[in-house]
């Protein structure tokens, strides 16, 4: 084989490792764009979660967790416990309170 085509036998190569290249690349970058979508959502519930965390929780019955970290209302719901303390549960998370009497 000639050195011509000896180069372009490599030129041809060449073009296929690039074009392989920019293929990995264009992939990579499609996984970070949604990761950075992915992200930037979740960095909007943490600072809908952060608002509610501050606030008093209204009414005063309501679960904490299920409004703070999923703005949801659920009353916590009262068991009777022994003769020490009541038991208060949220029905939506399972979240329970113990409360002396």
């Amino acid at each position: 084989m000639s050195l011509r085509e000896q180069i372009e036998v490599y030129r041809v190569d060449a073009i296929k490792q690039i074009e392989e290249r920019q293929e990995t690349r264009a992939q990579r970058l499609r996984e970070l764009h949604r990761e950075i979508v992915e992200l930037e959502a979740q960095n909007g519930s943490l600072v809908g979660a952060s608002i509610r965390a501050t606030r008093p929780i209204e009414p005063a019955d309501a679960c904490p967790q299920c409004w703070i970290w999923e703005e949801a209302r659920s009353p916590l719901t009262p068991f009777p416990g022994d003769a020490e303390t009541d038991r208060f549960v949220c029905r939506k998370c399972g979240l329970a309170f113990d409360v002396q009497l």
